[in-house]
């Protein structure tokens, strides 16, 4: 949000260590649990993470992940 508002150079997330995210991608099971992750951060951090890739390219059919149960 900080960088969106200008607060913060674009290459914070980078600077911070938030770059890592980004990697969840390379490896399939740590992908397929990024639903799981998903509701729990904000848009503006889901945008970051998944403008890497597109996640539905993901096949998780090799995995048994739990599905997201909403709470209550």
């Amino acid at each position: 949000l900080q960088v969106e508002q200008g607060l913060l150079p674009q290459d914070a997330m980078e600077r911070h260590g938030y770059g890592a995210w980004t990697t969840l991608f390379e490896y399939p099971k740590t992908a397929c649990v990024r639903p799981l992750i998903r509701p729990g951060v904000s848009t503006s951090f889901r945008e970051y993470v998944e403008g890497v890739q597109d996640p539905n390219t993901i096949d998780c059919s090799d995995f048994d992940i739990p599905s997201v149960t909403p709470t209550q």
